[in-house]
Order: structure tokens, then C-alpha cells, then sequence
């Protein structure tokens, strides 16, 4: 119970209890849980400490020693890896071994296609979390750990990893990384006539293209994608590919067509209740309409912003939206109040692992 990350289910405990394949006998387990029942509580159907100062108590007696420590951790993290991606796993086998800082074993569970689609799906930002652990405690880089596939590789692919690796490295700050797995996803895509991951990849090809200034480029595969979209009535890409042109004309200087086109993406986020793209869309604003010198509007909007990345959870969209209402908060000559902002900014950044977020936010710190 100490180890677990929000308490044990009793058939687990019986399991990590037992002896080998043989769980724990209920009739052993049920006067103990009686006999302790002041000391632990239900939530969820777990069962975990009343109290932290429970907790203190058992690490203070029962495991003085950081070897006692990780070893209940390391058997926690197997007997939870030895289950498959279940619910239950995907909670605690991976924290398990970041915790214990079992970086190799952690790295091999993230790059299994069967572990990476589930923990992906269940929170893409979690996955990226464990990345920046990763990389901080060793030498290991997501970059380097997804070995890139060939695009013209014969066979069956996961669609869902190829586009959740790309995903995940170019959020890390890697897009020359993510592309192969995005071509080769293309590739699939067209081969079997699937228009729904075709445009998927063109979207986020787009992105990497733009990324690397290759502007002429990045609008093609974003208009192909739009023109998909359009025909699939999928919002969800649309939205996103939205987007993706509004920063190409943004970076143009077409300041009122790049607002049109992240309002038309803001409103489809709404409709959908997509608050990652709706947060997206409103510090993208934020920033045209500081561009424009209107200071109030981006003080509002980054604020927006900055209240839906706590909700979600999202480093990186926080750290932008921070460093964002710093540059405000400069042009009003409220310094004060933009070193605090700052600090936070560049705290939220570096939690993130994205290198180029950093070297941004540490430049504007001067």
C-alpha cells in the first residue's frame, strides 16, 4: 500500500501478499484489515492509508532504507508489467518505474506498441511526462528509442502508434524525428484507401513542415487535409488544420486572415468540447492580437488559456500561455508581475521537455 500509487485493490494485495502463483488466504488477510481497519480506507474500491502521517509511520519502521524502498517499487512495477496494458496497469506499472527510476525498463514499456497506444489514449500528456523523467535521470532519448519505420516497409501497421510516436517526439522538440513515422503512415493510408489516417498524417506533416520554415509546403499538405476533412465532415482534423494555416498566415503578416481562421477553429473546438484545440486556438490569438498592440485582449485571452492547460494538465500550453502574458505584462511596464510570471513560465517549460519551448522562454528571460 505504501508504494502504490492511490491504493491497491484487495484482490491485488492478495496476489503481492501471497506466496508465488498462490494468493494470500482471506481468512489471513480479513482479521488483519479488521485489526487495522482505524488505519486504512476505501476509495474506489481501494484500499490505501486513513492518513500521510500512516504512511510516514510504515516508511519510518518498515522500510528505513532506500534499497527497502525500491524493492517493494520494483515488485509492485512486475507484478503490474506482468498483467498486460489493463486499466490497473496502465495506472501503475509505468509510475511504478519511474519512480524507482528504472529508466531502461520504463523506456522499453513506452516504446511496446501494445503499452504506447493504451497509455497514449488514456493521457497523451502523461506519456510525455514520463519522457522528460527519462531524459532528465539518464541517457536515453525518445528520439532515439522509437526506431524510425521505412515507408516503404511492406505490411500491416498501427496507425495509432505511428501517429502517437509522431506525436509525442514532435512535442518533445524532435519533428525531424517524427516524420518517417508520419510518411510512413501516409503510405499506409493511401495504399488501403484509408482517407480517415490520410488525413491525420497530412495534418500533422504539416505541422513539422511549418516547424522548419518550410512554409509553401506546410500550406499544401494543410489545404490537402482541409479538403479531406471537408468531405469526411470530420471537425476534429478540421480544427487542427485550421489552425495549422492561420499560423502560416500569421507568419506571413496576414494578421486578419490568420484571426479568422483560428476563430473559425476556436468555434469548432467549442461545438466539440475539445479544449486542448480550443486552448491552442486562444494563445495563438492571444499572441496576433499582442502583435497588433491590443494589450488587453491578450491579457484575456492568455489568461483563458492558461486556466484550460491547468485543467489539462499541459506543461508546454501553460508555459506558453505565461510567457505570453509576460510579454504584456512588459509592454505595461508592470515588471514585477512579469518576473513572477516568468519564474513560473520557465518552471512549467522545463517540466515539459520541449527543447526549443525551453530555449524560447529562457531567451525572453534574458
Amino acid at each position: 500500500i505504501w508504494a502504490s500509487r492511490h491504493g491497491l485493490e484487495e484482490p491485488e494485495l492478495l496476489d503481492l501478499l501471497g506466496d508465488g502463483d498462490t494468493r494470500l488466504p482471506g481468512a489471513y488477510w480479513s482479521p488483519l484489515r479488521i485489526a487495522a481497519s482505524a488505519l486504512l480506507i476505501e476509495r474506489a474500491g481501494r484500499v490505501d492509508f486513513a492518513h500521510d502521517f500512516i504512511r510516514t509511520a510504515v516508511e519510518h519502521r518498515y522500510l528505513p532504507t532506500e534499497t527497502d524502498r525500491l524493492a517493494v517499487r520494483e515488485r509492485l512495477a512486475g507484478y503490474f508489467r506482468g498483467l498486460g496494458p489493463t486499466p490497473r496497469a496502465l495506472d501503475e506499472a509505468p509510475w511504478q518505474l519511474a519512480q524507482a527510476g528504472r529508466w531502461d525498463e520504463l523506456v522499453a514499456l513506452l516504446v511496446d506498441p501494445g503499452w504506447f497506444v493504451a497509455l497514449y489514449r488514456l493521457d497523451e500528456f502523461e506519456v510525455r511526462r514520463y519522457w522528460v523523467a527519462i531524459e532528465a535521470g539518464s541517457d536515453r532519448r525518445a528520439a532515439i528509442a522509437y526506431t524510425p519505420p521505412l515507408a516503404s516497409d511492406p505490411g500491416e501497421v498501427d496507425a495509432h502508434y505511428l501517429n502517437g510516436v509522431a506525436v509525442l517526439l514532435g512535442g518533445l522538440g524532435s519533428p525531424g524525428a517524427a516524420l518517417p513515422f508520419l510518411e510512413r503512415l501516409h503510405t499506409w493510408a493511401v495504399d488501403h484507401g484509408d482517407q480517415w489516417w490520410l488525413q491525420v498524417s497530412l495534418g500533422n506533416q504539416a505541422v513539422i513542415h511549418g516547424v522548419r520554415g518550410e512554409l509553401d509546403r506546410a500550406m499544401e499538405l494543410h489545404r490537402e487535409c482541409e479538403q479531406i476533412c471537408r468531405t469526411l465532415g470530420d471537425p476534429a482534423v478540421l480544427q487542427a488544420s485550421l489552425c495549422g494555416q492561420g499560423l502560416i498566415h500569421w507568419d506571413r503578416g496576414e494578421l486578419d486572415r490568420a484571426l479568422e481562421l483560428l476563430r473559425d477553429q476556436e468555434r469548432i473546438s467549442r461545438g466539440l468540447g475539445d479544449l486542448s484545440g480550443l486552448s491552442i486556438s486562444l494563445g495563438n490569438q492571444a499572441s496576433i492580437h499582442w502583435d497588433r498592440g491590443e494589450l488587453d485582449r491578450a491579457l484575456e485571452l492568455s489568461g483563458a488559456q492558461e486556466r484550460i492547460c491547468r485543467e489539462l494538465g499541459d506543461p508546454a500550453g501553460l508555459a506558453q500561455s505565461l510567457a505570453h502574458q509576460v510579454l504584456v505584462l512588459r509592454d505595461r511596464g508592470d515588471d514585477g508581475r512579469a518576473a513572477g510570471t516568468m519564474a513560473e513560465a520557465l518552471d512549467y517549460a522545463r517540466r515539459s521537455g520541449h527543447a526549443a519551448l525551453i530555449e524560447w522562454i529562457e531567451s525572453l528571460a534574458g
